[in-house]
């Protein structure tokens, strides 16, 4: 898959947590998804250690559908949105 620098950046950094935050179009959900599979696969982080948020439901789906295509197993991981994980949070 084609990266640009800024990118390819943000799919390898490993000093913690990472927001990726930028305009529509801009390839966000290819860097996450780049990263959770970087994660699990390089980085040898369980699913369950990683946590997906967007802002609506169909960025959450795609978010979900495109793991699912580059063959990443979604089952145990938390791919949400904020109100709904904010939500669950209060619940519990």
């Amino acid at each position: 898959m084609k990266l640009n620098g800024e990118q390819k950046a943000a799919v390898t950094y490993d000093k913690g947590p990472l927001l990726v935050s930028a305009g529509p179009g801009s390839g966000k959900t290819r860097v996450i998804a780049e990263r959770v599979k970087f994660l699990i696969e390089k980085k040898k982080l369980k699913q369950t250690q990683i946590l997906c948020l967007t802002f609506g439901n169909a960025g959450a789906e795609a978010m979900r559908t495109r793991l699912e295509n580059m063959k990443v197993d979604t089952t145990d991981l938390q791919i949400s949105t904020y109100h709904s994980f904010c939500n669950g949070i209060l619940r519990d």
